[in-house]
């Protein structure tokens, strides 16, 4: 029997620390790859196979907002915005609503809405997550970040596309993200990956069912 919840890793590590061992039946754990273009397509593919009634994307991401969203906690989310798909660069960028584009135009029918850079998502929790295609390097990369997409509390680089691919599919997409360090921090011994995805599978669990 098809499982009822697909849920989504971005990578192979993140994979092995939550799910040393098969997830609980019902629930199907597959990887869908790291990176916006890889995430979504991949997601597709996988929801195309398995037809599951919902899908959950869980992973790590890079805080915003260390009192938001400190270094070690778990969050689900309402919102994801896209941030560097656009013209230029720093105080010179232009997302798509400034070029006068959408990303998708939209099809007939339910689908007639265009897409511009923000995806609503299934929470529960009322935050904003951000997908970049290149995560901040250093904390002065965050700044102009935040400045796009102010309440915004996390970054990640695969939840948008994934989202997109989930609403072509019609189906809800959850997104459960620990938080594993402050985003443009590259020193990965100031990192708390375990902990981060111990909290993420708890909560991907629970909001599974399962």
């Amino acid at each position: 029997m098809a499982a009822t919840v697909l849920l989504l890793i971005p990578t192979p590590l993140e994979a092995k620390l939550m799910f040393p061992k098969a997830p609980p039946a019902g629930v199907r754990a597959e990887l869908c790859g790291f990176s916006l273009a890889i995430a979504g397509t991949r997601a597709l593919e996988l929801i195309h196979q398995i037809k599951p009634a919902r899908v959950i994307l869980v992973g790590i991401a890079g805080t915003w907002d260390a009192d938001a969203a400190p270094v070690g906690s778990v969050h689900s989310f309402a919102r994801v915005r896209l941030d560097g798909i656009g013209a230029g660069e720093s105080t010179r960028f232009e997302d798509p609503r400034a070029l006068g584009f959408a990303l998708f135009a939209g099809a007939s029918g339910a689908d007639a809405e265009p897409v511009h850079d923000e995806l609503s998502l299934a929470g529960p929790g009322p935050a904003s997550l951000v997908s970049v295609a290149s995560a901040a390097g250093c904390p002065e990369d965050v700044f102009p970040r935040r400045r796009r997409h102010p309440g915004a509390i996390a970054e990640d680089m695969e939840a948008f596309a994934v989202a997109f691919a989930c609403k072509r599919a019609g189906l809800p997409l959850t997104v459960v993200r620990g938080i594993s360090n402050i985003a443009g921090e590259r020193n990965k011994s100031e990192w708390r990956v375990k902990p981060a995805l111990d909290a993420a599978r708890k909560l991907a669990l629970e909001l599974a069912g399962a």
